[in-house]
């Protein structure tokens, strides 16, 4: 359902953002180091584990807790659905009340020794007290705002990566020996 006329209904719309670096080290040295997100990421707060195996197909996070714009606490969890080590980490992504629900997905993916690693962020947002144009604008400032953070985070990950005189240090420190 869409607003019109200034009636507010309703809104849902679409919030696809993403980022992508290119780090001078192969996939398997990556991969480790990108799933200890406290490491490379700047989050308030390290994810939470909230239920199913620790780091695999079916744990659940709490990503973030907060308010929003009508004083309600909020929760935003994220459910690993796919994990495909060093190509692949997806989670399905909700918040509850039910304002956001899409997928959240890491590609790697590794040429001549250098990986590329790509973020995408796919969600169906819904507003029942925003217009439509309004809420357009304001997920378009959201993106923008948020791309510019997942960049410069993958900025943080690859130079921690590329300036290690030792990267497997920094995976061995990270989670152990990669597999």
């Amino acid at each position: 359902m869409v607003a019109r006329g200034g009636d507010l209904q309703r809104a849902d719309s679409d919030y696809v953002a993403s980022a992508s670096v290119r780090i001078a080290r192969p996939a398997s040295v990556v991969w480790p180091v990108l799933r200890d997100f406290d490491k490379w990421r700047h989050l308030p707060h390290a994810p939470l584990h909230v239920a199913g195996p620790s780091g695999e197909v079916g744990e659940v996070l709490l990503v973030s807790k907060g308010r929003n714009r009508l004083g309600q606490t909020t929760c935003a969890f994220a459910r690993t659905v796919l994990v495909d080590p060093p190509c692949k980490l997806v989670f399905r992504f909700w918040t509850e009340p039910a304002e956001a629900e899409g997928y959240l997905t890491y590609s790697l993916d590794e040429w001549e020794g250098r990986t590329r690693v790509a973020y995408d962020v796919v969600l169906r947002v819904h507003d029942e007290n925003t217009s439509s144009d309004a809420k357009v604008g304001q997920l378009k400032r959201q993106r923008d705002t948020d791309e510019r953070r997942f960049n410069d985070e993958f900025k943080r990950l690859a130079a921690l990566l590329e300036n290690a005189t030792n990267p497997m240090a920094v995976v061995s420190d990270t989670c152990g020996t990669p597999r």
